[in-house]
């Protein structure tokens, strides 16, 4: 399924006013019908979502309203549609709004891309040291219980003395 905009949608990418993008897409113009859907609603006294649909125009009849939806794929038409009811210069500065807004999406995407590569590198040497300080963990814990085990041995030799000394000196 094509992706949908409503008018406050389409207001916003491309800087124009709701009323005139909905009085375009009223019009029902044959080069924009294949992209253009309407959608009928009543709507009732406190409905915020549809009074949103409208532009935040609040309508006070219950009387069936119709709210247009634009494929993606008629947004250049629409454009085109309005550009002849638009000064050049509006159209030049949106455009170059447009622009610029692009440029620094790529730019921000190309930061990103960067310090991702970064941190993965990070988190690729992190994982090495880890792993070598776990193993110099294990080593040392099998050292230490080594030492552990023959300090206990001369403690216990200490203590009731050594065997050879027991039977050379005659203690059965």
């Amino acid at each position: 399924m094509q992706q949908r905009l409503s008018v406050p949608d389409i207001a916003s990418i491309i800087g124009v006013e709701e009323d005139i993008i909905s009085n375009a897409l009223a019009r029902e113009d044959e080069d924009l019908k294949p992209y253009l859907y309407s959608e009928p609603v009543v709507t009732s006294g406190g409905d915020d979502s549809v009074e949103t649909l409208f532009g935040g125009e609040k309508k006070e009849t219950e009387e069936p309203q119709t709210v247009f939806m634009l494929s993606v794929d008629g947004l250049s038409i629409l454009i085109t549609k309005l550009a002849f009811n638009i000064p050049t210069s509006d159209l030049i500065e949106n455009l170059a709004c447009q622009v610029l807004h692009l440029t620094v999406l790529q730019e921000d995407i190309a930061e990103l891309k960067r310090e991702k590569q970064e941190l993965q590198s990070q988190n690729e040497e992190l994982e090495r040291r880890i792993k070598e300080v776990q193993t110099e963990s294990l080593k040392l814990k099998s050292e230490a219980a080594e030492a552990a085990q023959t300090q206990s041995r001369r403690w216990f030799r200490g203590l009731f003395g050594d065997e050879k000394s027991r039977t050379q000196s005659g203690e059965d």
